[in-house]
């Protein structure tokens, strides 16, 4: 039989595992929720990640301890009989956290560090988003009751602080840089559907099951592990266009098709741009694998040609030799942790001759924001196969 319930403080770490996962597997949320701040993107990310670890500070509280007396008698050091009686439904876990963070008679002075480059009102939009998880905005809750909170030094406060703290070192003491004017409301929004969603994965006990007690930076690796799982399982992983063109594999319907269907469906078309945008997309699948793994070689030799020419944005000389891709290619790879390319438009030029629009999605090594590079390519078959003859690139989006 396993543990009879699940700590705060583990199910704050499955919350942030789960950000953590979908921030790295949907970078164009990561880049939407870095272009809100001045500072570098692991800042910013760290800080998330430690303030979606808190986003059920609350539960610490009397109020929400006394919910199952039995566990919560012992948590409080109080018998089942002397526990306090709080009214059903005038309570919220979320208020209390928001509440225990900020107010100096608990967390107030621990976690200025945090939060002290920012705003009060970029702070509300924060903590709303936090602390509002179960999709309806928050404040702080009144702190007069201290069934609430419970006292300075109770066992509440004393377990409160004790999470914030070990929290705060797990994470390496981040602090948010400052945020752009005007940046607050939008984002605020963005990260309220991301750890509303980081909520629901991780309340899952089939990905994340009670655990007991125990070391922090273990359960932490633990819990990154069986993330990845519950983002794989629970279909918000990216995944590939499918292969298959049939009215069963586009419809998955479990209905006849009519006539008109039928004679659609078995009709021969032109596959001949079908036939491209699958050839195009396996070498881009190719430039994404071998940038993970730093393979320069790889990039050089099976995605651009050694005759390609590459210039844009900000690029003093044009690249138009094997040494040059190669060393181009070999300084962005040094700067980054991996890219994932979308495709926008192919479009054939001449049988053996075709172009693509793509936006790179790029994570750097360094604590820099993910940003985002538009990319023209004019593709050529040769005896290789097809391969970049020709790159122009900017910054920014499609």
């Amino acid at each position: 039989m396993g543990p009879s319930y699940h700590p705060v403080t583990w199910h704050g770490i499955d919350v942030a595992a789960s950000l953590e996962q979908l921030l790295d597997h949907w970078p164009s949320e990561a880049s939407a929720l870095a272009q809100a701040f001045e500072g570098g993107w692991e800042q910013v990310r760290r800080a998330l990640l430690l303030m979606t670890a808190l986003h059920d500070l609350g539960k610490f509280g009397p109020a929400f301890q006394m919910k199952v007396p039995e566990l919560g008698g012992v948590a409080l050091e109080l018998a089942v009989g002397e526990m306090p009686r709080f009214p059903n439904g005038t309570f919220n876990h979320g208020e209390a956290g928001w509440a225990y963070l900020v107010d100096e008679t608990w967390l107030g002075k621990l976690s200025g560090s945090l939060i002290q480059r920012l705003s009060q009102g970029q702070r509300t939009h924060i903590f709303q988003a936090i602390f509002g998880h179960h999709g309806r905005p928050v404040g702080p809750q009144e702190v007069g009751d201290p069934r609430i909170l419970g006292k300075s030094q109770s066992p509440s406060s004393k377990a409160a602080s004790a999470a914030f703290e070990a929290l705060r070192e797990l994470f390496g003491n981040p602090s948010f840089p400052p945020m752009k004017r005007g940046a607050d409301a939008a984002f605020s929004l963005r990260l309220a559907g991301l750890v509303t969603l980081a909520d629901w994965l991780g309340s899952n006990q089939q990905f994340f099951p009670y655990a007991p007690p125990g070391d922090i930076a273990a359960y932490w690796e633990r819990a990154r592990k069986q993330a990845m799982v519950a983002l794989a399982e629970s279909g918000l992983l990216p995944t590939a266009p499918s292969t298959g063109a049939s009215l069963e594999v586009v419809t998955a319907s479990a209905f006849a098709p009519t006539q008109a269907q039928v004679w659609a469906d078995r009709v021969q078309l032109d596959a001949g741009d079908a036939g491209l945008d699958k050839v195009i997309g396996e070498r881009l699948a190719v430039l994404e694998k071998a940038w993970e793994k730093g393979d320069a070689k790889t990039i050089t030799t099976q995605v651009w040609g050694s005759d390609a020419v590459i210039h844009g944005e900000g690029q003093k000389a044009v690249v138009n030799t094997p040494e040059g891709i190669n060393g181009t290619i070999e300084h962005l790879l040094a700067d980054t942790r991996k890219v994932k390319l979308d495709v926008h438009t192919i479009r054939r030029l001449g049988p053996d001759a075709a172009l693509s629009w793509v936006t790179w999605h790029v994570t750097p090594k360094a604590e820099d924001k993910p940003f985002e590079v538009r990319s023209l390519f004019v593709w050529t078959k040769g005896k290789e196969g097809w391969r970049i003859r020709a790159d122009m690139y900017s910054m920014g989006p499609m």
